[in-house]
Order: C-alpha cells, then structure tokens, then sequence
C-alpha cells in the first residue's frame, strides 16, 4: 500500500494523505490532478508527494480517480508554491489556486436538478406558488443553487421532485472547447414558429456540432444565450466539452532592425553570456525612461530561444501587458502566450495550456505570470521592478518580483530587473554585491532628456487675484495652451480621483468623512455626489451636516475631473481625455482611452499614476505635474523614494521622440531632496540620502519588515488579539528583532472594520519570518469575527 500527499485548493494549512488505490498503483507521479474526498465534498487536488506509509495516527481515505494522463504542475511550481506558502504565511491551497488558471483546481458545490417527476408536477400542476416558482427556475437551467427556502426545498427533495448534486467544476488541463450537440429527442423544428435563433441552432446541429464559440460570433452572444437556455431546457441540446481545433500558425512579422547603443551592445551582450552559461545571475538594467530597456529584452529573449529555453516577462499593469503583447507577438508571433486577470477564464487555461505543453515558449503578464508552467527556462524580465503592484495585497501576499528572483536562480536562469528609477532594495542588492548593474545611461536615439522646473505653488497663490491656490500655475496654463497650438500634446498627473477632494461644513469646518470608513469622502462632480474611495458609499453633496445640521458646505482639494475643467478654461479648444479608476472600471475603457490619445484624438491626459507606466508618445512633449507634494504627504516610510519614482516616471513621457521634451512640476515644498533629484534625473544623490535615513530606523532595504495587521467591525475585539499578538511577539523574538505596536493603522477604519497594526522588524528574512510564524503559533484559535493578517517583506503601511 502506497501513499500520496495531496494539496487541495482550500484556504487550510497543510498537505493531507491519501491512499493510493490498486487500480492507481504505479500510475501516480508527482503533479498529478487527482479527484479526491474532502469532508462530504469531492475537490481536484495535486499530488506533492509519493510514499509507502502515512504519518503515524493518520486515517487515509482512497482517491478517487486521475484526471489526467500526464502530470500537469512541475515539481518546480509545486516546489514555488510550498515555499511562498511558508514564506508569506498561507496556506498551499490558496497559493495553488492563484497558480493555477480558473477550473483546473476547484471543489464541488451541492447543485439542485429537476428531476423526471418534477417535469411532470409542471405540466399536471397542484404545486403551490412558492414551490412553482423553485421548480420553474430549475426548468431553465441544467442544475442550479437557490439560496433560501430552505423549508420547500427539503419537501420536494423528500416528494422526489428534486435531487441534490454534487457538482464539481473541473476543467481538463488540454486545451479544450464547448461544443453544442444535439441529443436523440425528437424535435420538429417547424413547430418552433417564430423562435428564429432555435431553429438556425438546431438547423445547423443537423448537419454537425458546433463550437459555441462560433454561434456566439455568427448569431450574437445573448441571442445564443437565450436560445440555448430554451433549448437545454427542453432537453433538445446538450454542451460538451472537446479538444480544441488547431488554429492557424502565426510566426514574427517584425525582425531585429534597430540599430543598438553602444551601451545597449555592451548590456545585451553580459546578458547573452549569463544566458549561454546558465548563470544564475540577477542583472538590474538601470535606463532613464527612454533607453531602449525593451529592445534589449527582446533580443535576450532571442538567444534564450536560439538555445531551446523558455522565458517569463513581468509586467506592473495589465494595461502594459496589452502593450508590450502587440510588441512581443510581432518579433516572437505565437511563441507569445498571455497570462492575466482580465482574459476570460476559458483564454487563461488556453494560453496556460499553451506554455504547460510547449507551444508556447514566452509567457508576458503582471506578477500571477510568475506561475507560468514554462520548462526549461532561460531567462526572466521583470519590467518597471520598482512598482509596488508586483506586490499582492490580499490574500496570499507575495511580491512577483522576489519570487521571480527565486524561481530564476532555482532555474540556473538569469534574472534582469528593469529600470530607470530603481527600488531602494534592488540599488542596495547592486551596492552589497547581490545584483550586477547594467546601465543605459542615454536615450535610445540620441534624444536629449526633457527640461524640467519646478513651480512654486505658495508663490503661484500670490500672483491669483483671490489669493487661492491655482490648479494650473501661469506658467503651466501658458505652456498647456502653446503645446495644444503647435498640434502637439500633453500630459497632466495628479493622483487623485475625482473633481474635489474633501468637502468641509463652511459653519464649523467639520469635514465631511465615510460612516464606514475613516476617511473624507470625495466631490465626484459628473455624478453629483460624494464618494467614498474605499467602500464606495455614495452620499448626496448637500446633507445637513452631522455636528451642526447645516447644509452649507465648501469644497476644496482637486481632483483629475477638476484638472481636467481647468484645462478647458485655459484652452478652450483643447480636446481633454481623462485616464483614472472611474473611467477604466468600463471594460475596455483604458485601450480606448489610451489609443485615442496614441492617434492623437487628444491633445491633453490628464490622469492618476496610470499615465505614469511605460507609455511611448511621441507627439507629447509637456508633461505637468499638478502637486509633487501629494504623495509625500503619505504616512508611510517609502513616501519619499514613491514620489520620486512617480515624478521621474511620469517625466520621462515628454520628448520621446524627436520634438524636444518640457516637465513642470508644481509644489509647496521646492527644498525637498526627492523633487530636486527628480529635477536633475538624480537617482544616484537620492539614494544616498534615502539609504541612510532607512539606516538609520532599520527600515527596509537594511532591515526586512513584517505587518501584523488586525481587523474587526468590533474595535475592542480587535485591540485585544493586537495586543495579544505584540506578547506573542515579545516571546519569540529572535537576536535583533524588534516589535513596535500595536496602533492604529493609519487609515483606522475600513468597511466598518476597524484595524490595528503591529511592525516587526528583523535583521534577514528567516529571521522576520521564524518571528511571524512564531506568533501565529503562540495565538492559536482566533476569536470568531477577527481576521489575523500577516505580511511579510510589506510594501507600506497602510
């Protein structure tokens, strides 16, 4: 008798055994899916492990089958995954779902069918309204699940009309498709009269099945919708998944022709030799924004294929993503295989597929693509490593970059993280000798970096006629108008959404705050109300106020929408884009936006930190920056180096091209060492000052820092297990370890969920987490209604 150790996609610690049955022995092997009990469910799950006995005191239960012929994770994902679950404190099911596209790993949920007797009480009747109601839901659907009535329910299960399923929703790991075929009922299609999509449906069913893809594109996708609904119900039709048609082979239709740098050539070539020695290498390739980073990530790219290797492309944003794809597939073609959040669930598992069988070689996506099942990797990109997006912040919270890191070194892969405005902990690896630098000190063809110049905004307030701060100093109004008139474009940044930013009662200056959350609610002008960023919850502008009922209030604060007004009023003929939260929430809103500005339907951008993010347009040759002082004004320790990084980003989008380059950035704080550096595209200088004020509290990157954070809607609940957790901490702390807390976070509330933080920080990673893991232990059950969260190497403070 033989064992396997299985991990199933739960949110539960451990691996759990089970017995390997007669008809599975020796036709088991490490990343198989196997389908197994789990209580009184059934859930996929994948084989980690393979021995001849189980732990002591251990009852396995058999599994049930194999649901595939080849294993389908490596034992290099399996091997990643165990180690972010130990690393970040989660639990390996929920590592293995993020790994994994939607429906390769899933439980089953209990599903509702009709049943042959229930058909018949439809049409012979005596049911009452209620259960007619239940019955007829289910009439229209192959199994469904009704939430309440629950009393009903139960009685028509026990008269027969009704049967419990168990439904698990498992998809193969082979590229697969629905195809829609037509079951032996007998049907006269004359008799549907005027149901015209039914009987084109049936019509061609006749003839052969079909892809429901290819009815969706031929006869619209609601049209088909509703149809099949009709015709599943009727049991005329049934779906079925089979293996997916080839399609059509598209190779490269662009080739290498760029001319390089010399500090390109010298670059790429280090590269190319760590490639062809399997070197496991971190490489940073510091660029000003405009280098020419790309380019040489592509024809790295190249060699790592010339030599029969894969490789993992990291992107911060889908958006980038979207980009860079068009980019990569017209060099590489079908090598190119996409992995992100906003593909439908049936492209992920294809492109997923694709990479697992080694149709595809290149995987391009944000820090999920860290998962891609690629072999015999070769090298891996992280682009723009400094954004803090690689760093997830919720559930499991690993940071795409540093795991990249690991899985490249595990490969014997290089590692090349690029940037023009490196993460405090990449430039101190550079200085400690953990990372070699690359450097592409010049833009790619010559151009000359953009002038930049600060505006004071104290003194800007003084030149205004009512003495309020402007939204657009002179000196940018006047340069907004003389770039809209040369039929060039512009690009306004400010982070933050909407049209004001708090609205205050004008009798006795109470801001106007969230009940759910403890923040100020934001003035949304196009939708007439204020706003909650972090909730959602939607007020009406006027309400009496609630400390001294008047209805007298004063906004103050801008936001983009506001930005955006203000450039109407100093250019009339401007045509104004807007690119922030609120207008991408549309789906496909951010590719339109960007490609109308990209045609130049536009002449100005005004937007949040996404205009910051690697866009290449040549005809922008200003960019403004409506407050620097923004983001420095962040309770957190990195505020300083996210400013810095987000003026030099957003400055290097003017004169990429021929026309020469011109950045204003407006502040109240014109002697700060981060927008002077950002002044002179001097990362060297503000690192230097940076490092030694991390130095000097043990802040990242010379110490590593842990977040203990503790939430509940009951504030006493909450203070209690953070101080609970601070004397765990003490108990356990190791040589250098330091606790500080608990406190409030610095946004207190959230959802009417009130937070409390604790900070650890350690002189090496084994030691902050040895610390962590010791605190989870010490705690042990969690009071019900608290939530227990740990964040090791956290990005902020929030």
């Amino acid at each position: 008798m033989s064992f396997a150790e299985v991990i199933v996609p739960l949110p539960i610690h451990g691996r759990f055994h089970y017995e390997i049955g007669a008809n599975l022995e020796g036709r088991l092997a490490v990343g198989h899916r196997v389908l197994v009990p789990f209580g009184k469910r059934s859930v996929t799950g994948f084989v980690a492990g393979v021995s001849e006995s189980a732990p002591a005191g251990v009852s396995a239960k058999k599994i049930i089958e194999r649901l595939d012929e080849e294993p389908v994770l490596s034992e290099e994902i399996l091997s990643l995954i165990s180690f972010a679950s130990d690393y970040y404190l989660a639990p390996q099911g929920e590592v293995l779902r993020i790994a994994v596209p939607p429906g390769i790993a899933a439980a089953s949920r209990a599903k509702l069918r009709l049943t042959k007797e229930g058909r018949a009480a439809l049409v012979t009747g005596g049911l009452a309204q209620d259960e007619l109601e239940i019955l007829e839901t289910l009439k229209a659907s192959r199994s469904a699940t009704i939430k309440g009535k629950v009393r009903q329910i139960a009685a028509l299960i026990e008269r027969g009309l009704l049967e419990r399923v168990d439904q698990l929703g498992v998809r193969r790991a082979a590229e697969m498709e629905e195809f829609v075929l037509r079951t032996e009922r007998p049907v006269v299609i004359a008799a549907l009269g005027k149901a015209h999509v039914q009987r084109k449906i049936l019509e061609e069913l006749e003839i052969a099945p079909r892809a429901l893809s290819s009815l969706r594109e031929e006869l619209g996708t609601s049209a088909v919708r509703r149809a099949l609904k009709l015709l599943l119900a009727d049991g005329w039709v049934r779906i079925e998944e089979r293996p997916k048609a080839a399609r059509p082979h598209v190779g490269p239709t662009e080739l290498a022709t760029l001319s390089l740098t010399e500090a390109q050539t010298e670059a790429l070539a280090v590269i190319n030799r760590g490639i062809e020695e399997r070197a496991r290498t971190t490489f940073l390739l510091r660029g000003v924004t405009g280098s020419g980073k790309t380019e040489v990530y592509l024809r790295a790219i190249d060699r790592a294929l010339a030599l029969g290797r894969t490789a993992i492309v990291l992107v911060p944003e889908i958006a980038l993503t979207t980009q860079l794809e068009t980019r990569f597939r017209r060099r590489f073609g079908d090598e190119v295989a996409v992995l992100h959040s906003a593909m439908t669930d049936l492209d992920r598992r294809r492109h997923w597929e694709r990479l697992r069988s080694g149709e595809a070689k290149i995987a391009l996506g944000p820090r999920s693509a860290v998962w891609a099942p690629v072999s015999s990797l070769g090298i891996v990109v992280v682009d723009e490593e400094h954004d803090p997006s690689f760093k997830q912040q919720s559930d499991v919270r690993y940071h795409g970059r540093d795991l990249a890191i690991l899985r490249g070194h595990r490969a014997n892969a290089v590692v090349v993280l690029g940037s023009a405005t490196p993460s405090l902990e990449t430039s101190y690896g550079v200085e400690t000798g953990r990372v070699h630098e690359l450097r592409l000190p010049g833009r790619a063809l010559g151009r000359p970096m953009p002038a930049v110049e600060l505006v004071d905004l104290g003194k800007a307030k003084e030149d205004e006629p009512k003495g309020e701060i402007p939204i657009l100093s002179r000196a940018l109004a006047d340069a907004v108008r003389d770039t809209v008139a040369k039929k060039e474009q512009a690009i306004l940044f400010l982070n933050r959404r909407g049209f004001n930013t708090v609205v205050v009662c004008e009798e006795c200056k109470t801001p106007r705050k969230c009940a759910h959350c403890d923040v100020s609610l934001t003035h949304h002008k196009a939708e007439g109300a204020l706003v909650c960023h972090y909730c959602d919850r939607r007020e009406p502008l006027i309400r009496p106020c609630k400390s001294c009922r008047s209805t007298a209030m004063k906004p103050y604060g801008a936001g983009t929408e506001r930005v955006a007004e203000a450039v109407l009023e100093a250019a009339p003929d401007a045509r104004v884009l807007r690119l922030d939260r609120d207008i991408t929430s549309k789906v496909g809103a951010l590719d339109e936006v960007l490609s109308q500005f990209g045609s130049h339907e536009a002449d100005v951008l005004v937007g949040t930190q996404m205009v910051t993010k690697g866009h290449d347009f040549p005809r922008v040759t200003l960019v403004g920056i409506i407050c620097a002082d923004t983001s420095l004004a962040f309770p957190d320790f990195r505020a300083a180096e996210r400013t810095f990084q987000l003026l030099t980003q957003v400055a290097g989008r003017a004169g990429r091209a021929e026309l020469p380059g011109r950045v204003i950035i407006q502040t109240f704080d014109r002697e700060h060492y981060a927008l002077n550096a950002a002044l002179t595209h001097d990362e060297a200088s503000f690192y230097q000052i940076e490092i030694e004020l991390r130095r000097g509290a043990g802040y990242p990157p010379i110490g590593r820092l842990g977040l203990i954070r503790v939430e509940s809607a009951n504030a006493g609940a909450a203070r209690q297990v953070a101080e609970a957790a601070r004397e765990a901490a003490k108990a356990c702390m190791g040589e250098g370890v330091s606790v500080r807390g608990p406190a409030p976070a610095p946004i207190a509330k959230i959802r009417e969920r009130h937070r409390f933080m604790l900070m650890l920080l350690a002189p090496t990673a084994a030691k902050l987490v040895a610390a962590m893991r010791g605190v989870r232990e010490r705690l042990g059950r969690i009071p019900s209604g608290v939530d227990l969260i740990f964040d090791a190497d956290a990005v902020d403070l929030l």
